[in-house]
């Protein structure tokens, strides 16, 4: 009897154990993805169009982080800074090994022009390879998205990575981010004295100390179809929200939003 009361003892440290440890993995993989992110800088953040300085972004180094996702074999994935003379944002997609993309452009810009009778005499090469870009390339990329190809391992880090690569992956490069994850009681500290020290913003103040001592780590539950995953994220003009998200687990690997509470309410007070 004592010996089955040992043993059970055991087990239950041990998965005290692994779920702490898969936890910890867990808060660290969003640490380091965001904290990449944040690092990656334009070559001159004044230059028209932007361009996205290489030395502070390989794409080859962002997806190693994603260690739990995979493309299919002969696809590889490239990016682009979508810029359309206003406001852009970083684009992920994938091309086929064989797929020759310069041919495709020309092609289909020049059916472009010919459906839309535009006379392009006029027409600098600044002004074709806007145009190119712009109602051409950028079409290529939204099709070929990577998040449509993306595939997860099939665990609780394979999920947390793919729902976080589909919600966020291309928060990069961008001047301020309108959405993240709160993913550790260090963040939630970090956010309330950037609100606190920025007179902009109105909010509970009361509500929001009392949210300090939450613990906001991402809980994730394996069902025998589907990975259910919860955690917090904050929209920096609107509040913080607790969402629950269910993945199945099988192709398509489709995403639900099963639940959206919203515990905080933060008004933007600025006139644009």
């Amino acid at each position: 009897m004592k010996l089955i009361h040992e043993k059970v003892i055991v087990i239950l440290l041990f998965s005290v154990f692994t779920t702490s440890v898969s936890s910890q993995n867990n808060i660290d993989f969003l640490r380091t993805v965001k904290t990449y992110q944040d690092s990656v800088k334009f070559v001159s953040p004044w230059r028209i169009p932007p361009t996205i300085d290489t030395t502070t972004f390989n794409i080859n180094t962002y997806l190693r982080i994603f260690n739990k996702l995979k493309l299919p074999s002969g696809l590889k994935c490239q990016y682009t800074y979508r810029y359309d003379g206003t406001s852009g944002t970083p684009l992920l997609y994938v091309i086929k090994d064989s797929f020759d993309l310069e041919s495709y452009l020309n092609r289909e810009y020049r059916e472009y022009i010919k459906q839309r009778n535009i006379d392009t005499t006029t027409f600098t090469p600044k002004n074709t390879k806007f145009f190119k870009q712009l109602f051409v390339f950028y079409g290529f990329a939204y099709q070929n998205s990577v998040k449509k190809f993306i595939l997860p391992e099939d665990s609780e880090a394979g999920y947390l990575q793919y729902l976080y690569f589909n919600q966020l992956g291309e928060e990069y490069a961008l001047d301020w981010y309108p959405l993240s994850v709160i993913f550790s009681n260090d963040e939630l500290k970090r956010l309330y004295k950037f609100y606190l020290n920025d007179k902009h913003f109105t909010y509970d103040n009361e509500k929001f100390k009392g949210l300090l001592n939450l613990n906001p780590s991402p809980i994730i539950e394996m069902k025998k179809n589907s990975c259910i995953i919860t955690w917090y994220e904050i929209f920096i003009l609107n509040g913080i929200f607790k969402r629950t998200y269910e993945i199945s687990r099988s192709t398509p690997y489709t995403i639900v939003k099963k639940e959206d509470i919203k515990i905080l309410d933060i008004y933007d007070d600025r006139i644009y």
